[in-house]
């Protein structure tokens, strides 16, 4: 969070002279004060850090250009101390063991800009960095039975370095006398939620872990059976890849810009939200940053979807432009008036999906979908017939809750929920 001290003082008024090339006068027509200098500078008064434009909530690019210039040195002051100490670890044991942090976040947001993770695309960059853990966004309409429970990484950002997320799985079960996070009440619903858990990291390629705080959340010896039967599932050689038409870009320097105070009601209406609905309308979808997307190292989608971009500079543009160019549907929900953005419903997403030639495979949309190249998981809240459409042909096997085989070369298929719970499906070629 913000800090007032005088190595934070003095770090700011480094990073103030390179920001301007020592240019004095540069620095006094973007703060708008004739007094100001590189050897004097202090920094922002919460005042001026909690103003924003009238009605709008978000702070203004030339007005608060002393806050957002503090916003860009606080990040790198965090981005740096972290790299040193990874580097630190790194060569203390010779390259032997993998380094990574909690870091990454970028959905379910509700910190001041302070709190969050601006230089991210730059870590990942870093060489000291292998992996990144996370939970997943916290809160009922994302981890509540039928709930989509999306990461608050950008995942395709460690995937496309060659890096890994490693996502933390803190849902406690039923048996736990602790109260957080729990979102079941018997065993039935905890197995619903827990093989969430696993079938969501598996589709989107991750790593992941189930913590229990020490408060017993696995003390019933049924969770280790449950436990035993996802041991093979992991072990399974599958095509991976990802299989998705869609690509959620997060940019992480509009945060600044909305994250003004806690909490931060408008990220978490524009992003958190915005990818709940989408976690309904039966499609797979990827997220990276606009920084990965500006890179050029991702795959091309049929659909680009900015729910946070209010930032837009040149250099931004000129990416949408090209997008635009190449025949891409952009799908931008972001006021330009400033009013915070409605999201952009599930029916909404699947007359998108229709209209740009994306593949739905589920029609529920109370059901949460998660797939790739090799494997389709349907998590539902309640009982009911569920029917999975495959984009093309492929020998399916139930893997979870059962072990069975559906057939070869199979485009569609049907089974039914008798409640809450989570099915994965292999689905190879």
């Amino acid at each position: 969070m913000p800090d007032n001290g005088l190595a934070m003082t003095k770090a700011f008024r480094a990073w103030l002279r390179r920001a301007y090339d020592g240019d004095v006068e540069a620095l006094r027509r973007a703060w708008n004060d004739s007094t100001a200098t590189f050897e004097c500078a202090e920094l922002p008064s919460m005042e001026a850090r909690l103003r924003t434009s009238a009605g709008l909530g978000m702070r203004d690019e030339e007005r608060d250009r002393m806050v957002l210039d503090y916003e860009r040195c606080h990040a790198a002051v965090l981005r740096d101390c972290l790299l040193a100490f990874n580097r630190a670890v790194k060569e203390a044991c010779g390259g032997r063991a993998l380094v990574g942090n909690y870091c990454g976040y970028f959905f379910a947001l509700s910190e001041a800009a302070e709190g969050c993770h601006i230089e991210n695309d730059a870590i990942l960059d870093s060489p000291w960095v292998d992996f990144q853990c996370g939970p997943f966004c916290y809160g009922p309409d994302q981890r509540k039975l039928g709930a989509p429970q999306y990461a608050r990484a950008l995942l395709e950002g460690t995937r496309s370095r060659g890096k890994l997320s490693l996502m933390e799985a803190d849902n406690s079960t039923s048996v736990s006398y602790n109260l957080y996070c729990r979102y079941s009440s018997n065993y039935e619903e905890d197995l619903a939620v827990l093989s969430r858990d696993f079938v969501s990291t598996l589709c989107w390629g991750c790593g992941f872990w189930y913590y229990d705080f020490g408060q017993g959340w696995y003390a019933d010896t049924v969770y280790a059976d449950f436990f035993r039967r996802l041991l093979p599932i992991r072990a399974r050689q599958a095509d991976c890849t990802s299989a998705a038409e869609i690509l959620v870009v997060g940019d992480y320097e509009s945060i600044m810009f909305t994250n003004v105070a806690y909490p931060a009601k408008r990220h978490l209406m524009e992003a958190t939200a915005q990818i709940t609905e989408l976690g309904h309308a039966g499609v797979p979808f990827d997220t990276a940053s606009f920084g990965d997307l500006a890179a050029g190292r991702l795959k091309e989608y049929r659909v680009y979807f900015f729910p946070n971009l209010h930032h837009v500079t040149p250099a931004k543009r000129a990416v949408l432009e090209r997008l635009r160019a190449a025949g891409k549907r952009i799908v931008w929900p972001v006021d330009p008036n400033g009013a915070m953005a409605v999201p952009v419903t599930r029916q909404v997403w699947r007359g998108i999906c229709a209209e740009s030639g994306v593949h739905i495979y589920n029609d529920d949309g109370e059901a949460s979908l998660y797939a790739n190249a090799g494997y389709v998981g349907l998590h539902v809240g309640k009982a009911g017939r569920q029917t999975i459409r495959l984009p093309r042909a492929a020998r399916v096997s139930e893997l979870y809750p059962v072990r069975r085989e559906i057939g070869e070369s199979i485009t569609e298929f049907t089974f039914d929920a008798p409640g809450p719970g989570t099915w994965l499906f292999a689905t190879d070629r």
